[in-house]
């Protein structure tokens, strides 16, 4: 703006100028890209709020899986236990000289069962 120039000056960009000194003026042509912009960047928040919820419910429930992998694997470990415990009895119950006996009078019975058959 010149001093001696006492008008009101419009630029081409819509500004306008006055003697008095004041400026007026059109918008940035970016505001609309300036505000999707900023719309832009509330929804990738509220997505990724979201995510991080989600990523939260997946942590819980991988560690409740967890904790109830670790209990059901210390139950199969008792179970095979208590399994080879029971196998080792039968087999020390079948060595007793009582087992061996009950063994011998029930083969006698099968023969004489054979044997009136006959």
């Amino acid at each position: 703006f010149h001093q001696e120039v006492r008008m009101v000056s419009v630029t081409l960009d819509g500004d306008t100028y006055s003697p008095h000194g004041t400026l007026t003026g059109g918008a940035k042509s970016g505001i609309g890209t300036t505000l999707a912009s900023l719309q832009k960047l509330n929804d990738l928040d509220s997505e990724i709020a979201g995510k991080n919820q989600l990523q939260d419910t997946l942590v819980r429930e991988l560690r409740s899986v967890s904790a109830q992998k670790d209990k059901w694997s210390t139950i199969k470990q008792q179970l095979t236990i208590k399994q080879s415990e029971k196998e080792q009895i039968h087999n020390r119950l079948q060595s007793t000289k009582h087992h061996q006996l009950v063994q011998e009078v029930k083969d006698i019975e099968e023969e004489l069962k054979d044997l009136a058959e006959a």
